[in-house]
C-alpha cells in the first residue's frame, strides 16, 4: 500500500477556510476576527431571513440578556433588562428551554440579532426552531462555551461589535478558497498493483478562488505541496493575474504524478 499526504496554501492578501457567510468580532482589536459558529435557516423552520444574502448581514453591538433568573441568563422568561437589548445582538446562553423561545423572548425585546452561547463543550450545534422559532425573523447564531467565555470577558470592559452574515464587498481585500472547493488526494492508501507509476497514478490538483473583498486584487498565487514520510515530492504554484470583485476562478497547477511508487 502506498499513502500520501497534500495540503494546499493559498499566498494572498487574506485566506480564510470557510465560506462567506461569518461571524466576525469587529472590535475590540484583541478579540477581533472570524469565529466558527452555526445560523439557523428555514431548513430547520425558521423564520429567518437568508444569511447568505449580503444585505441581511448584521453589524452592531452585543448585550447579555436578563430574565430575572440568577447567574448566566438563559432568557426562557421575558426580559428584564428590554432597555439594554433593543437595537443591540442580543446573547444568551443554551439550557432548560427552546432555542425558538429564546430568540423570540429577544426579538420580543428589540434585538437585532440573537447570540446562543453553547452550554457543554465542543463545537457550536445547528438549532431546530422549536414552537417559537417560524415567529423569529432576526439572525440566530450559535457559538461555542469557549467563544462565549471571550465575548463575555470583553464586554466587561468594553463594547463588543460583532458582524454576523455574508462578508461579500465588506472589505477591500479578501481573496478565500473553501476547503469544499480543493481538488486534491486525501491521507489515503493506493493498492500497489494499481499504481506502479505515472501512467496508472496522477492526481490532478486545483482550486476555486473568490475574491470576496471590493478591491480588484492582483498577482494572487495558489501553491501546493505535497509531502510523504516527513519529505517533500511534489510543489508547485500557479499564478492569476487579476480578479475582480465577486469574480471566481478555477486555477489548476501541473498534475501530480512520479515516475514509481515505494511501497509503505
Amino acid at each position: 500500500m502506498k499513502k500520501i499526504l497534500l495540503s494546499i496554501g493559498l499566498g494572498s492578501l487574506a485566506m480564510f477556510a470557510s465560506a462567506q457567510t461569518v461571524f466576525n468580532v469587529d472590535y475590540p482589536a484583541s478579540i477581533g476576527g472570524n469565529y466558527d459558529f452555526e445560523y439557523a435557516t428555514t431548513a430547520n423552520n425558521w423564520g429567518v431571513a437568508d444569511l447568505t444574502i449580503p444585505a441581511n448581514a448584521v453589524v452592531d453591538t452585543i448585550a447579555f440578556v436578563s430574565d430575572g433568573t440568577v447567574g448566566d441568563s438563559l432568557g426562557c422568561n421575558a426580559l428584564t433588562n428590554t432597555a439594554d437589548i433593543t437595537g443591540k445582538i442580543a446573547v444568551i446562553y443554551r439550557g432548560d428551554c427552546e432555542f425558538g423561545a429564546k430568540a423570540k423572548n429577544a426579538q420580543d425585546s428589540g434585538a437585532v440579532a440573537v447570540i446562543i452561547i453553547n452550554n457543554v463543550s465542543g463545537d457550536p450545534l445547528g438549532m431546530l426552531a422549536g414552537t417559537f422559532g417560524g415567529q423569529v425573523t432576526v439572525p440566530v447564531v450559535m457559538v461555542s462555551d469557549l467563544i462565549g467565555a471571550i465575548l463575555a470577558n470583553a464586554v466587561m470592559t468594553d463594547d463588543v461589535i460583532v458582524f454576523i452574515g455574508n462578508k461579500l464587498g465588506r472589505f477591500p481585500n479578501d481573496i478565500a478558497i473553501d476547503e469544499n472547493e480543493v481538488i486534491r488526494p486525501q491521507y489515503t492508501a493506493e493498492l500497489d498493483v494499481l499504481s506502479q507509476d505515472a501512467s496508472e497514478l496522477d492526481i490532478q490538483v486545483g482550486a476555486w478562488i473568490r475574491n470576496y473583498g471590493f478591491n480588484t486584487q492582483y498577482n494572487i498565487e495558489l501553491s501546493c505541496s505535497i509531502t510523504t514520510g516527513g519529505s517533500g515530492i511534489y510543489s508547485n504554484y500557479s499564478m492569476v493575474d487579476s480578479l475582480e470583485t465577486g469574480d471566481s476562478i478555477f486555477v489548476t497547477l501541473p498534475t501530480f504524478s512520479q515516475a514509481t511508487y515505494a511501497a509503505g
